[in-house]
């Protein structure tokens, strides 16, 4: 299981629809992050920060109490800039052959 799987599962947990979970970045990951953020008070960017991240590895139902870390706007990493990189990193080495 890689973190986006575990993202879906958790999203799935507190009632939002990203899809099956299957570990790939889409659009319907993308739109249940978003809602889920939005209903939680987070800043609706789509991505998995550590604000996000947190909220989601609550039990469901739960309400996090904002702290000043988690009301800053979040940092963006490679994954945010290019989402399909995690899965280029899964296929890796599977469709080489020999020359």
């Amino acid at each position: 299981m890689n973190f986006i799987e575990w993202a879906q599962i958790r999203l799935i947990a507190h009632g939002f629809n990203p899809g099956r979970p299957d570990g790939i970045w889409g659009r319907n990951t993308y739109n249940a992050t978003v809602d889920f953020q939005k209903a939680r008070a987070l800043p609706p960017t789509g991505t998995l920060n550590q604000a996000t991240v947190v909220a989601l590895r609550a039990v469901p139902g739960t309400v996090i109490p904002q702290t000043d870390k988690a009301s800053q706007p979040p940092t963006r990493d490679l994954l945010d800039f290019f989402p399909w990189i995690s899965l280029a990193l899964r296929k890796k080495g599977l469709h080489g052959g020999a020359a």
